[in-house]
């Protein structure tokens, strides 16, 4: 199921409204199941500043000498990552007693992505840029990342309708799957048998 134009741009301001903790950007969001599996669409919008991001953290010579084989490895995180944690919250929110609410959960989580990137890819320019000094770089790529953990704790907090606790546990799962993501992403790069 492809959103169509117009549904792509609801879900987009909605998403970039609750970049602002606006929890009016709840109402852009189509909540029916065709619209959480249209929501995996997001994956599609945010590809290419999702290559750019990948292509900013790598060395030209890498690059060049490495292509087919990150695009292979990166490609197949992505995926993964698009899938995992959707897949464990639709357990937990069993769990949690919040399983009517993890549909629309699912549908902002994966909107939001694309504010995400657009801030992850605004500082990485900013840091390869160079414009601040190294310490001011560091605190400006870990504050840009503490802000969109809260923005994704107001998500799940709003959108599941759970305690506070719960919510920082979804945050932190997702944080964790991300992390687990990426260092078997870097291994596998690493590997020169792969």
């Amino acid at each position: 199921m492809i959103p169509d134009a117009g549904q792509i741009s609801a879900a987009l301001a909605g998403a970039f409204r609750l970049l602002r903790f606006d929890a009016s950007g709840f109402r852009f969001f189509d909540v029916s199941m065709d619209g959480f599996w249209r929501s995996f669409f997001a994956a599609v919008v945010i590809l290419p500043g999702y290559i750019l991001l990948v292509s900013l953290r790598l060395e030209d010579a890498e690059l060049a000498n490495s292509f087919l084989r990150i695009a292979a490895v990166e490609g197949i995180g992505y995926v993964i990552g698009w899938a995992a944690f959707p897949l464990v919250m639709a357990h937990l929110s069993n769990a949690f007693g919040c399983a009517e609410k993890y549909p629309g959960y699912i549908v902002a989580y994966n909107w939001f992505a694309a504010p995400q990137v657009t801030v992850l890819l605004a500082v990485a320019v900013l840091r390869e840029a160079g414009l601040f000094p190294e310490a001011m770089q560091t605190g400006l790529s870990l504050g840009a990342v503490l802000y969109l953990m809260a923005v994704q704790w107001f998500i799940a907090r709003r959108a599941l309708d759970v305690h506070p606790a719960v919510a920082l546990g979804a945050v932190a799962l997702d944080m964790t799957i991300s992390l687990f993501l990426s260092a078997i992403t870097a291994a596998m790069l690493a590997s020169p048998g792969v």
